[in-house]
């Protein structure tokens, strides 16, 4: 399981939940949704994109589902599948972060489950 010391939340043009990862927050896994250009993409690439943990990695990655249980979150993409543990999260930053993810699941490409 991953730990993440703190989340970067952006609710404007672009949807953002950022996971910051221990140690130290260098790495990062992030998800974005810039819903105002979802036209322009064909069906299959419309959707949240999520960030790989390889920077190596070049392919697009969408997210299929975010399940958020207590201080685990365990967010499933095309390619991979991340247990993240924000027990250390602020409890605003939490709460900021599921709006953000209803909002970019709304239209139904992916699901979020708050249990």
């Amino acid at each position: 399981m991953l730990r993440v010391e703190f989340l970067s939340i952006e609710d404007d043009s672009d949807l953002i939940v950022s996971f910051a990862l221990a140690p130290a927050a260098y790495d990062s896994l992030t998800l974005i949704r810039s819903p105002q250009l979802d036209w322009a993409l064909p069906e299959d690439e419309r959707g949240t994109s999520v960030s790989t943990l390889d920077p190596a990695e070049q392919r697009r990655n969408l997210l299929l589902s975010v399940t958020w249980k207590g201080d685990t979150v365990i967010v499933k993409t095309e390619l991979y599948e991340h247990k993240l543990d924000v027990s250390r999260v602020d409890a605003d930053e939490v709460a900021e972060a599921k709006v953000v993810l209803r909002k970019m699941v709304a239209d139904g490409l992916a699901t979020f489950e708050d249990k």
